[in-house]
């Protein structure tokens, strides 16, 4: 499962990261083709916190500590907040995602889409469009929410890496 992946992915593999592990079971119903180091999948992933459907790419080169991932991925009540181990709870999104990942520094990750629904502290966020990277810590780009309650757009960045968020 998860951890034949992780393994393979990984240089220094020290077992499933938590986060991964509270996927619960989890089972994959679509096509892979390609090697270990650079894989093209499509398809429905089942876990024990809900589906999400995939259509990615996925390339590493474990000597170097790197794995990306580009492509599309799109779920409907996920239970990203138990994943995530936070006050988030289900969320509704379909997003494109280009990501890079270093073992020695932060991701970076280009999101782009439009996340239908997202619950937080027993509120459901609705209408919330993406355009922009998450890198060290941060965010910088668009984010425009059109909820029944209300409405913002937000161009610029928020780091939330430091001691005090800084927004600009």
């Amino acid at each position: 499962g998860i951890a034949f992946f992780v393994r393979n992915f990984s240089n220094d593999y020290n077992g499933v990261p938590p986060v991964l592990q509270h996927l619960g079971t989890v089972a994959f119903r679509g096509e892979v083709s390609g090697y270990f180091n650079d894989l093209v999948t499509y398809g429905l992933v089942r876990t024990d916190l809900g589906s999400i459907q995939a259509d990615l790419k996925l390339s590493s080169d474990k000597e170097k500590g790197y794995f990306a991932y580009s492509g599309a991925i799109k779920t409907e009540n996920f239970e990203l907040g138990k994943m995530l181990g936070n006050k988030l709870d289900k969320v509704t999104f379909n997003l494109n995602v280009n990501s890079n990942h270093d073992e020695k520094r932060f991701p970076t990750v280009t999101l782009k889409g439009l996340v239908a629904s997202i619950d937080y502290s027993d509120y459901t966020y609705e209408n919330i469009t993406l355009d922009g990277e998450y890198k060290q810590g941060g965010f910088t780009g668009k984010i425009a929410l059109d909820d029944p309650n209300g409405a913002i757009a937000v161009n610029g960045s928020i780091n939330t890496a430091s001691r005090i968020p800084v927004f600009n």
